[in-house]
C-alpha cells in the first residue's frame, strides 16, 4: 500500500486516489482541505492502521513467518481465485500478496 500511495503523492499530490476512492465511499469529503490530506487518511484511518507496509516489507514478515512462493496479485486476480470475497474496487490502495504455508 505504501509504494502507491507514496507514488500518488509525489505524482499528483494525491488526486488520483481521492478520485478513486469517491466511487467507494461518495459521501467522504476531506473538506476544504488539500487532495495531499488524503495520506493522512489512509495512513491512519481513524487509529485503525498501526503499521504501514509495501511488498518487500509484507513479503519479509511473512517469510518469516514460514510462508513461501510469495507473490503479487492484483485485485481482478484475487477476485478470481476466491470469487466469494467481496470486490473493493480498490487496487490502487490495496496491496495484494499470494503466499503459500
Amino acid at each position: 500500500m505504501n509504494e502507491k500511495i507514496c507514488s500518488s503523492y509525489l505524482s499528483c499530490g494525491m488526486s488520483d486516489l481521492l478520485e478513486d476512492s469517491r466511487p467507494r465511499f461518495p459521501d467522504f469529503s476531506l473538506g476544504e482541505l488539500p487532495a495531499s490530506h488524503m495520506i493522512n487518511h489512509l495512513f491512519h484511518q481513524n487509529g485503525e492502521h498501526k503499521n504501514l507496509y509495501d511488498f518487500t516489507l509484507l513479503k519479509w514478515l511473512l517469510k518469516k513467518t514460514g510462508f513461501k512462493d510469495l507473490k503479487r496479485e492484483t485485485e481482478v486476480t484475487f477476485l478470481k481465485k476466491f470469487s466469494n470475497f467481496p470486490p473493493r474496487n480498490d487496487d490502487m490502495q490495496t496491496l495484494y500478496i499470494q503466499a503459500a504455508a
